[in-house]
């Protein structure tokens, strides 16, 4: 099926941990200043709706991750003025943010390399040097013939042969606030390995890094324990935006969260070139 609206699809061959979630965000962002009016169509991992179907409007409040994923209530607080469509049926997310009032005129397809039942505009899929023994793969390298464009964003551009267009850009938190900040880091993500080497490049002291699956629900009383024993050894606790929204519908605030930002390294021609048309 077609979208009566032009279509993007960020996508990955590897199962976690290439940063679609921020990629997907910058994306609305940028089709945001460019006068855009795009909707995300994604499908909710980890919540009801991805069975169900859901809409987030713009501005909406009372989000649970229990209903729409953690991912997406991420990408509502990066994005919050963009509307949202969530369930595995993205047709059908499409058409009931169109019943809910919303006039799109893109659609951006969050981790829709594999989703073929849409057929898509451009297809942006995001690369890392992660290899096959470290991380679960969904497709071969040859599935990039598919690719309107590769995207590096973690490790060294190498390592995947072919001739379709590629760019590299790296995803880097913000700088440190301190150089004298001493954080116990605590994440449930997909690279732990990468979030702790990008921490400490920005100036963080990690004095721990505590681990855990990508996804993790979290209990109050142990956030509690945890941020006593941090200020105990004089360390704040540091998390990622996926975990701090589920530490948030808690209410514990007790912490700082950090998100990567993507900064251009080489491609960006290519880039404006093949997703805008300019």
């Amino acid at each position: 099926a077609r979208l009566p609206v032009r279509t993007l699809s960020v996508g990955n061959l590897q199962a976690a941990g290439s940063g679609k979630t921020p990629f997907v965000a910058a994306l609305a962002r940028e089709a945001l200043k460019r006068g855009k009016r795009p909707v995300i169509l994604t499908r909710g991992y980890g919540g009801g709706w991805a069975a169900t179907g859901g809409v987030i409007r713009p501005g909406q409040k009372d989000l649970r991750t229990q209903d729409c994923g953690d991912e997406v209530k991420l990408l509502h607080m990066l994005v919050p003025d963009v509307w949202i469509g969530v369930g595995a049926d993205r047709i059908g997310a499409f058409s009931a943010v169109l019943a809910a009032g919303a006039t799109p005129d893109l659609a951006i397809l969050d981790d829709g390399f594999q989703h073929f039942r849409l057929v898509r505009d451009v297809d942006l899929v995001l690369l890392t040097s992660m290899s096959r023994s470290d991380c679960l793969y969904r497709e071969s390298d040859s599935a990039l013939k598919r690719a309107s464009l590769a995207i590096w964003t973690k490790g060294r551009r190498e390592g995947v042969a072919g001739s379709f267009p590629r760019v590299e850009v790296e995803l880097r938190p913000p700088a440190s606030p301190s150089a004298s900040l001493k954080v116990w880091l605590v994440s449930g993500v997909g690279n732990p390995d990468h979030l702790e080497n990008s921490v400490r490049q920005v100036g963080y002291t990690v004095d721990r890094h505590i681990r855990f699956k990508d996804h993790a629900q979290y209990l109050r009383a142990y956030l509690d324990e945890l941020g006593a024993a941090a200020r105990k050894q004089g360390a704040r606790l540091l998390t990622t935006g996926k975990d701090w929204v589920k530490w948030e519908e808690l209410g514990f605030r007790d912490a700082d969260w950090i998100e990567p930002e993507i900064h251009w390294v080489a491609g960006r021609d290519v880039w404006d070139r093949i997703v805008w048309g300019s």
